[in-house]
This record gives C-alpha cells, structure tokens and sequence, in this order.
C-alpha cells in the first residue's frame, strides 16, 4: 500500500494523481450505496429481497472502507422466483437490458 511509504519518496505528480483516483472511486461507490438503498427500497415494496455482494459491501465487510475496493456496478442476489417480477420492475424504473 502506497500509505505506508514516506511520502517525500513519492513524487509529488504520482501521489496527486493516486489521491484524486481514490477520491473518484469514493463518490463512485457513496453513488453505488445510494442507488443500492433507493432500488432495495423498490424492490421491498414489492415483496423481494435483495442481499448486495461485492463492491461496496466487500469492500465495507474486509476493509471498513468502502472505497477500499473499485466496483463499476451493483451486484446483488435475489431469489430466483422473483426475476420477472425484478426485470419489470428495474424496466420501469428506466433499467435497460444489456446484451
């Protein structure tokens, strides 16, 4: 890990560079938690479970810190029973279907 190097070994472009890498991938995730809670919320009203894993949730769980680890996307599980009843609903919510 770069924070347990002395800093004044590390050049001062490089070091910018990595904190403003580790600030974006922080408002990336605090994105992620805010959408996870507003779609579980959805997703509640309508009688399903969602469990959240990797990401955010790792990241929190092994490291305290959510932005300990870089995630593009939200991964939940959710019961098999319940996809079609989940695809309707992220449908109108304005998810698309990727191919």
């Amino acid at each position: 890990m770069i924070s347990v190097l002395n800093p004044d070994k590390i050049p001062a472009g490089f070091r910018d560079k990595i904190n403003a890498t580790c600030e974006e991938n922080l408002f990336r995730q605090l994105r992620h938690v805010s959408e996870f809670f507003r779609i579980n919320g959805l997703l509640e009203n309508a009688g399903i479970k969602a469990v959240p894993f990797k990401g955010f949730i790792l990241a929190d769980t092994l490291y305290g810190n959510i932005a300990a680890r870089e995630s593009v996307d939200i991964d939940m599980f959710v019961r098999d029973n319940d996809l079609e009843k989940l695809k309707e609903l992220m449908t109108e919510d304005g998810y698309k279907v990727e191919s």
